[in-house]
């Protein structure tokens, strides 16, 4: 599964939260991406929480990787790129060094 969520001005922590859910109801959440989509919420979160960060939330792209599966979450010009994978043999997500793309 590839799937990208377009969201509107920002990256909230209801757009990571809603697309879990979805996912749950539609029997797709793997415990890779439950563990994944659990660590990209709580990286919106404290994201919000940052002055440095919270600006980038209106440009920002946020992949998560998992069992075989690919999320993007974006918002604007994407100029700013956060990932978190799943580590199956640690049973844990990691996420990289956010990285900003050239103009």
């Amino acid at each position: 599964m590839e799937e990208t969520v377009q969201c509107k001005n920002e990256l909230r922590p209801i757009d990571v939260l809603g697309k879990k859910n979805e996912l749950e109801r539609t029997g797709m959440l793997t415990e890779g991406l439950a563990i994944t989509i659990c660590r990209a919420l709580e990286l919106v979160v404290d994201f919000k929480k940052d002055i440095t960060m919270y600006r980038h939330l209106e440009n920002i792209q946020l992949v998560v990787q998992a069992d075989g599966c690919w999320l993007e979450f974006r918002a604007g010009a994407a100029s700013i790129t956060v990932l978190v994978w799943y580590d199956q043999n640690k049973k844990e997500a990691n996420v990289s060094t956010p990285f900003w793309k050239e103009r």
